[in-house]
């Protein structure tokens, strides 16, 4: 009755879930947001998850995996902030500003941290604050081109994309294949 869905990230498991409630519609359909791929694919082996959306591609012949989707996260800024006029921006370019950002972005939360410093990280845990905070003030923040594509933006924001390789993901839905 109940299928458990385990993540690495907020978007893909947004983007899947109307899907996933059109095939099983008498079905309760968990979802929980982690950030490690290890972590996701041995609760998978363990089933404890029914399918898993990870960020790398499991070698484990043990499992059915299928390219989802891809995602390139932007540096969302003020039009009249200094890197307003650049066509990209690197991480190491980054270091030193202070970004807002949300604390519910899974694995991204990692990737960020690896390039910046954490003190220059403004984590928000409720999304409604962070929004409100975007909207009022001239800080940074992180968006993603996949939330573009949907029309939702920020009024008054130039988004960057951020050129590192760290800043893209493939996603593959995974599930075990016995």
């Amino acid at each position: 009755r109940t299928v458990s869905i385990g993540s690495c990230s907020p978007f893909p498991i947004s983007e899947l879930m109307p899907s996933l409630q059109d095939c099983l519609p008498d079905k309760t359909l968990l979802t929980e947001l982690v950030s490690s791929d290890e972590k996701l694919i041995n609760d998978l082996k363990n089933h404890q998850y029914d399918l898993v959306i990870l960020h790398t591609l499991p070698e484990d012949k043990s499992l059915f995996c299928q390219r989802y989707m891809e995602e390139r996260i932007y540096l969302s800024i003020s039009p009249d902030h200094p890197f307003a006029k650049k066509k990209s921006i690197s991480f190491k370019e980054m270091l030193g500003l202070r970004i807002l950002t949300s604390q519910n972005i899974g694995f991204w939360m990692d990737i960020t941290k690896k390039h910046l410093n954490e003190s220059d990280l403004l984590v928000q845990g409720n999304t409604d604050a962070l929004i409100d905070l975007i909207e009022a003030s001239s800080l940074p923040s992180f968006n993603s081109d996949r939330i573009l594509e949907q029309g939702i933006e920020t009024y008054g924001r130039k988004n960057i994309p951020i050129s590192d390789d760290d800043a893209h993901a493939t996603y593959w839905v995974a599930c075990r294949s016995t």
